[in-house]
């Protein structure tokens, strides 16, 4: 399994079992594409106006015992580096040799 960033998060890019593919329709992909990637812009712009706001979620989601220090850490280090490679998002998506879930732009299968 190989981790790709992505808004918020990281994209993973799993091959899937054929029993479990379905093949997206030629005439959908641009559309799915196109709105996956204005909702990459979206996410982008969000963390980039509001830079603080995971420090604010995280001490909220402590203070409550929802996550842990560990597991804040963790998604603390997700979102920074989410935030950092989205603009290498279209290389990393290209280069790479295996399906992803969400990648409707070359034949993905779902």
């Amino acid at each position: 399994m190989t981790r790709h960033a992505l808004f918020g998060g990281d994209l993973l890019w799993t091959p899937v079992a054929p029993e479990h593919q379905l093949t997206m329709p030629k005439h959908l992909r641009p559309r799915v594409t196109d709105l996956l990637n204005a909702a990459n812009a979206a996410a982008r712009q969000l963390i980039a106006d509001h830079p603080h706001a995971i420090e604010t979620i995280a001490q909220a989601l402590i203070e409550r015992r929802e996550l842990d220090a560990g597991q804040i850490a963790d998604l603390r280090a997700q979102i920074l580096d989410s935030a950092r490679g989205a603009q290498n998002f279209e290389t990393m998506r290209e280069s790479s040799g295996m399906m992803a879930t969400r990648d409707c732009s070359k034949d993905a299968k779902f």
